[in-house]
């Protein structure tokens, strides 16, 4: 609903009043699909922000707008200490345009196949958000022309709203239906086209004078410009002084919405991962379990059978025919072994085959419980609604993802201030030491030659540092490393702080600053006590 034409034009109106006159300091993104765009006006500093994601488009004015450290894209530089002139839409559409005091153009486009922010000088598009040749140096009327729908027939109510209100969304269309008491599959006949147009003409009307609603209902929001009276009886409804704070909280609760809808799914796939690997597991312990299941019974009727026919058997046979459920089967034996001696050892295999069944059975019921207890914890999940026990599975899972990446590396604990951790390769060495080494950590590297990356965790603790530990740590980086059987070898160290990993720098290669050198023998901790 934040993408519809009267919710556009209503905000593009209120962003005429409040951004006439603001100056452009910056635009950045900062997140895939989101532009932000920084004024100042009357020494006050506003913030727009574009999202041009297919799921949830919005436009949205803030006072505060919390720019990030690193990972921040500077874009539309041009724009930079331009005026706005004036804000509205363009076209008839679903186009946000500011404009600037040189002939150029900032548009919002709200159209679904073509959600995109874009510079205009003079209507020509010069630049865009989101990287479309097919805009570049295009005129802005060639690219969003409109739909011509007159020429299709209209044989339902449905046809007919599409065809001449489509602009007024889905929300006010159905208003209108429940209002007529009519359905969209209805045969549209000139007094329901009547009646249509009279309903729109009133809904029109209203919307000139605009309310600022929200409707609450079975945990749904509905964002309105007008009284709904299919909701307005039986929703709640939350009511807003202007269109902007109206957005604001409509964003900010879809947004929240979502995040937590996407902490469940994310749960829920895990789960659902473990339950599928479980009942295979399950099923092939099952198969097995027969499976052996017959052939232990099959050896103590073998054994038996042999007892039974002692007097037919003599040492030297190598098989024994038998009639069995009225079918002659042949039984091999141990021409080495005497009659009783063959039957022993068929029952040693049955012995040997029931200790088997017994772990088997064990195994598949411990499987069953905890396949119960994952089966109980997603449905548990899926009723789950409370928002702070759906934030606490948020860093359980964090926790869990977190756990899973640093299985990747040799841990050793030296002492319960201090722990060693260790790469396995170069994609572990990268992660290591860029997101999982603090500022202050020590960071290990045999000179002269190829070896793993090695971090000594000092939980800023660097004042109860000794040589013997840092020797230890050096032994351990030297160890991983190429110079393993060498004698004594060299080993650089620094704080991470100034390990840098530049632009262009393959998997796992880094250059340091400011590192001191240590002579040590390549080697682990006595016994490897702390190992984990």
């Amino acid at each position: 609903m934040q993408d519809n034409y009267f919710v556009l034009k209503e905000f593009s109106s209120y962003l005429n009043n409040v951004l006439k006159g603001a100056r452009i300091i910056e635009c950045f993104s900062q997140e895939k699909n989101k532009l932000v765009i920084r004024f100042i006006k009357d020494e006050r500093d506003l913030f727009l922000e574009y999202s041009s994601n297919n799921d949830f488009p919005y436009l949205v004015l803030r006072n505060k707008y919390t720019k990030a450290r690193k990972n921040v894209a500077e874009i539309f530089k041009k724009l930079n200490g331009l005026i706005v002139s004036g804000a509205g839409l363009i076209n008839d559409d679903r186009l946000v345009c500011l404009s600037f005091n040189n002939y150029h153009s900032l548009i919002f486009s709200f159209i679904k196949s073509k959600l995109n922010a874009l510079i205009t000088y003079e209507e020509k598009i010069i630049e865009t958000f989101k990287d479309n040749k097919s805009f570049t140096d295009k005129n802005i009327n060639e690219i969003f022309l409109a739909k011509d729908t007159s020429g299709k027939q209209v044989m339902t109510v449905r046809d007919y709203i599409r065809q001449k209100f489509s602009i007024f969304g889905k929300l006010i269309q159905n208003e209108v239906l429940n209002n007529l008491g009519i359905n969209n599959n209805d045969k549209i006949t000139e007094l329901l086209k009547s009646g249509i147009d009279n309903e729109f003409i009133k809904i029109k009307n209203e919307l000139d004078i605009p309310e600022y609603i929200i409707y609450n209902q079975n945990e749904q929001r509905y964002l309105s410009l007008v009284i709904l009276k299919s909701l307005d009886t039986t929703a709640g409804k939350e009511i807003f002084e202007n269109i902007n704070e109206l957005l604001s909280s409509y964003i900010f609760n879809r947004i929240r919405s979502g995040d937590i809808t996407g902490i469940k799914n994310s749960k829920l796939k895990n789960i659902g991962s473990e339950i599928v690997n479980l009942e295979k597991k399950i099923n092939n312990l099952e198969i097995h379990q027969q499976d052996a299941f017959n052939s232990y019974k099959n050896n103590l009727d073998i054994g038996n059978l042999i007892l039974a026919n002692l007097d037919k058997i003599k040492k030297g046979d190598n098989e024994f025919k038998a009639s069995i459920d009225g079918q002659t089967e042949t039984v091999k034996l141990d021409f080495s072994l005497a009659p009783s001696e063959n039957a022993q050892k068929y029952f040693s295999k049955y012995k040997k085959q029931k200790s088997s069944l017994d772990l088997l059975g064990n195994k598949i019921d411990r499987l069953k419980l905890k396949l119960a207890a994952l089966k109980k914890e997603e449905k548990e999940i899926m009723n789950l609604e409370d928002a702070k026990e759906i934030r606490k599975l948020d860093k359980s899972l964090k926790k869990m993802s977190n756990e899973t990446e640093t299985s990747r590396f040799r841990k050793f604990v030296l002492s319960k201030d201090f722990e060693v951790w260790v790469g396995r390769d170069s994609k572990s060495n990268d992660l290591l030491t860029m997101k999982y080494s603090s500022q202050n950590d020590l960071w290990f590297h045999i000179r002269g030659t190829s070896g793993s990356h090695t971090v000594l965790k000092t939980g800023n603790k660097n004042e109860l540092l000794d040589k013997k530990t840092i020797e230890t740590a050096a032994s351990i980086c030297a160890y991983y490393s190429k110079a393993r059987n060498a004698g004594t070898v060299p080993v650089a160290y620094c704080l991470r702080k100034y390990v840098k990993k530049m632009k262009g720098f393959n998997e796992g290669s880094v250059i340091m600053e400011k590192e001191k050198v240590i002579f040590v023998k390549p080697k682990l901790p006595d016994n490897e006590p702390g190992i984990k």
